[in-house]
């Protein structure tokens, strides 16, 4: 019994670990696939209310998708968010509409541009750990990911190691 309970939790770690370097994917059929790629939070401090998540959303389905909302248990609420420029000062807002990602297509979530706002943060994101998040598509599709709480200069590194692991992949 023991050794069927240690075969489970290191297949779990496996499915978890995986996770984080090659994405989450939602698969209806062989050419409907979502994935989203290195997801990624920065971690906050003591007090501190809101967080952000970001990752790259690819669409490898046939026609056009159309994510509309999102969850995560960290915090109180989870939103879609725009950042946009007028004049000299950037505007955060809430993307009513959500995003739609073209057939083939991809939508970066950045710092500096579209992200996932984390608001009313139940605890601190501490740097290392990890939490899931659901995006949840037009049409009924959920897809789930395991976002990495890393440091705000911890992205370049996360980059190269997710590059790294693309190529020993493809191996």
């Amino acid at each position: 019994m023991k050794i069927q309970s240690m075969m489970k939790i290191a297949a779990l770690a496996i499915l978890f670990a995986g996770a984080f370097w090659t994405g989450a994917q939602a698969q209806g059929s062989k050419h409907e696939m979502v994935v989203i790629k290195q997801p990624l939070a920065f971690a906050t401090a003591e007090g501190q209310k809101n967080g952000a998540v970001f990752f790259e959303l690819q669409n490898h389905e046939e026609t056009a998708i159309r994510l509309v909302s999102v969850s995560a248990d960290v915090s109180e609420s989870a939103e879609l968010h725009t950042m946009t420029m007028n004049g000299d000062t950037m505007e955060m807002r809430k993307a009513e509409q959500g995003f739609e990602i073209p057939s083939h297509g991809n939508l970066k979530f950045t710092a500096t541009g579209d992200h996932v706002m984390l608001i009313g943060l139940k605890a601190p994101l501490a740097h290392g750990t990890k939490f899931p998040v659901t995006l949840n598509f037009e049409g009924g599709k959920v897809v789930t990911a395991l976002v990495s709480v890393i440091t705000p200069g911890g992205a370049a590194e996360a980059a190269d190691k997710a590059k790294e692991d693309d190529a020993h992949s493809h191996h």
